[in-house]
């Protein structure tokens, strides 16, 4: 392969007397490949950014709703027990016993004479059901006595892509939701499952800026009932415009709040509204933090905040996630929810959370 010496005197260029044409030609497509791509990609953010705020619920438009699943009454079981015909009872005649705690009426079967055995099915009586998260039928008074409200504290864990890991094409996220107590380092069951909705091409292009929705699923995968909806605007979080914010409904559609990240100098803020628009809470984190610059040096915490900017015994912390973030690029975080949040409060804060997740730490 022959190269190009532009500082030889005598080369010239084919064709001309001179180099400078072919100069001016190598200093465009340097130019092209340095500076270029920036009006391009200037272009793509201004039509994703149009396309999210023209979409639900950016636009004042409603969301979906997902109808609750009643849950299914466990069916009762049948014992086959032994009883004796009592004293003085004829075939045909209606006795009442007690079997297993259970008064029932039993019928002396014909051709049984008193003190001769016989069996009796008897039902077995049934285990209460479960905590119901978002019940049919009672939209008014869902998660009221859900696994939410009784909830400390949350751990999430994002879900290892192993197509992502190997094509290096941007997924959709998910994540496992864990109950978790303030102060203990393992986390419990898991009671929730989080899947990502989103565009393809935007995702890829865009990347953690994209426009998206989550689904909060009850139980372990998207099968459970949709009990919370997080949506996710276009945004530019290393620019002083063009923020992100996120919009919290549950799964009937009914808002619960809005997360809004105003641009501040050195500090992670983010602020926490209920679905009057008032603001309940605030979490901030500084960028200095050891966390920030070497994940397995340490966590990241923001700090919970009430209205007038007053710490409280909350918190959001990325902690780290072991091989699992080096490799993958996963991310964990651990909620403590403040003494006294109701449950729509806590829902906006996980809300919050997301936010955070694909502002600062979505990096791949």
């Amino acid at each position: 392969m022959e190269y190009v010496n532009f500082a030889d005197p005598n080369w010239k260029c084919a064709g001309r007397d001179d180099k400078d044409g072919a100069v001016a030609i190598w200093i465009m497509i340097n130019l092209f490949f340095g500076v270029g791509w920036i009006p391009i990609a200037a272009i793509f953010c201004c039509i994703f950014r149009n396309k999210s705020q023209n979409t639900a619920p950016f636009n004042g438009g409603g969301v979906k709703s997902f109808p609750q699943a009643a849950k299914a009454q466990p069916v009762a079981a049948m014992q086959v027990v032994q009883m004796q015909c009592p004293e003085g009872a004829v075939p045909g005649q209606t006795v009442q016993t007690n079997v297993n705690g259970q008064p029932l009426n039993v019928q002396i079967p014909a051709d049984v004479q008193p003190g001769a055995m016989f069996q009796v099915q008897v039902p077995i009586m049934p285990q209460a059901p479960g905590p119901v998260l978002n019940p049919l039928g009672a939209p008014e008074t869902a998660f009221d006595d859900s696994t939410i409200a009784m909830m400390g504290g949350l751990h999430i864990n994002q879900v290892v892509d192993v197509a992502e890991m190997v094509t290096g094409c941007e997924a959709k996220n998910r994540y496992t939701c864990h109950t978790w107590s303030p102060g203990q380092e393992l986390e419990g069951p898991q009671v929730m499952f989080i899947r990502e909705e989103s565009d393809g091409c935007e995702r890829v292009c865009c990347k953690q800026q994209r426009h998206l929705a989550l689904y909060v699923h009850e139980g372990h995968n998207q099968t459970g009932n949709v009990i919370m909806q997080i949506h996710k605007s276009f945004g530019l979080a290393q620019l002083c415009c063009c923020r992100p914010e996120v919009m919290i409904f549950d799964g009937l559609g009914k808002k619960i709040g809005n997360v809004e990240d105003p641009w501040h100098c050195c500090t992670m803020d983010q602020r926490i509204f209920g679905p009057d628009g008032e603001q309940v809470y605030g979490a901030a984190g500084s960028v200095c933090q050891q966390g920030i610059f070497c994940p397995c040096l340490g966590a990241v915490d923001f700090q919970l905040t009430d209205v007038n900017g007053q710490p409280n015994d909350g918190s959001i912390q990325k902690i780290f996630g072991g091989c699992a973030e080096m490799m993958a690029k996963v991310n964990k975080f651990r909620i403590a929810f403040p003494a006294g949040a109701t449950v729509q409060q806590k829902m906006a804060l996980i809300g919050c959370t997301m936010l955070i997740d694909f502002e600062y730490f979505e990096r791949k």
